[in-house]
């Protein structure tokens, strides 16, 4: 699969895209992107500046 839409019961819908995803590469991004999001918090950052700052780490490769 390229894209994984997982609608929440809390409304709230997550998307996974990439080349050829399988469930472990729908698991370890989320989990991925809890650790940052997680280090975001902590460092008082909202989610504009996250969603910011991963998009730039991406541009440069340093998102994996």
């Amino acid at each position: 699969m390229k894209r994984i839409l997982c609608p929440l019961s809390s409304g709230v819908s997550i998307t996974v895209s990439g080349a050829e995803l399988s469930l472990d590469d729908f698991i370890e991004s989320l989990a991925e992107a809890q650790k940052e999001a997680r280090k975001a918090r902590e460092q008082s950052l909202d989610a504009r500046t996250f969603a910011s700052i991963m998009r730039d780490k991406a541009k440069q490769g340093g998102a994996r």
